[in-house]
């Protein structure tokens, strides 16, 4: 039998280079433009932003024969099915990190965006935020299907342009403007290879690049705000950092599980039987 990966073209050494090579110095052009038109709230970078996203896909098209014929067959998949595992996967990190902080005592409920009734028991109103069902007053039940059904929308849209390469704009303070060189050095990478886990579990089992990039969508959707606020930027790093890492733990064993189950057999020598 024939494992479906098998069938797919293999990049050689040279075209992976050649790929790495483009997207960076690509995203890296992009991310200059957009911190030069300004990438702080009002600035007129996002449109640059936007275009850098795109730096994986024109370099995997522009690479070589190979990464082009991976590439549209990946686009070309759709993996329906694995389109809500994604999106799962994509939402488990925050909210992981909400109930961590809430657990811990590192955060506190996030009243700028969703403010609480006098007695506590609904929403009065949500702030800054687009959301299906109504920004209004509403019950806890109408509030979390409103959460999901508007984060899920988000996703979507994000997921369908996502691509990752964010290094000149986090030395920028995008991502964090406390300790820019920190994150963009250290603790964003550690994130993004956390949760690359999933993602490539996810990719490898559909075999389309949207179950991942809908999964990056909801992970970006929900990031930006998710119910609580952290204290202080210890508080806010370590808990998504290990929100990520136990998520990565989880398909870090089952991609070890499935490789030990697709490990072939080997052929037992006949034992001699002596009279």
């Amino acid at each position: 039998m024939h494992n479906k990966e098998s069938c797919s073209p293999q990049a050689t050494g040279r075209e992976i280079v050649r790929f790495v090579v483009i997207v960076l110095g690509l995203g890296t052009l992009l991310q200059l433009a957009a911190i030069r038109a300004g990438i702080r709230q009002g600035g007129g970078g996002g449109v640059w932003l936007l275009l850098t996203m795109w730096a994986p896909a024109l370099a995997a098209l522009a690479a070589s024969r190979t990464s082009r014929q991976v590439a549209w067959r990946a686009l070309k998949r759709p993996g329906w099915r694995w389109l809500a595992p994604g999106l799962l996967i994509g939402f488990a990190p925050p909210m992981i990190k909400a109930a961590l902080l809430a657990l811990s005592g590192g955060g506190s409920w996030d009243s700028a965006h969703f403010e609480l009734a006098a007695d506590g028991a609904s929403i009065k109103a949500i702030h800054k935020l687009g959301v299906l069902l109504g920004a209004g007053e509403q019950g806890f039940g109408l509030f979390a299907l409103n959460l999901f059904l508007s984060a899920s929308l988000g996703s979507v849209v994000t997921g369908l342009i996502w691509a990752y390469w964010h290094l000149p704009a986090n030395l920028m303070g995008y991502n964090d403007d406390k300790h820019p060189l920190l994150n963009a050095l250290l603790l964003f990478p550690l994130a993004v290879v956390a949760m690359s886990f999933g993602f490539a579990w996810l990719t490898r089992r559909s075999g389309s690049t949207w179950p991942a990039a809908l999964a990056h969508g909801a992970n970006n959707t929900l990031s930006s705000a998710f119910l609580m606020t952290p204290k202080d930027w210890s508080a806010d790093v370590t808990t998504e950092l290990l929100s990520m890492a136990l998520v990565s733990v989880v398909f870090v064993w089952m991609s070890l599980q499935r490789g030990r189950k697709q490990q072939p057999e080997l052929p037992v020598a006949p034992v001699a039987v002596s009279a």
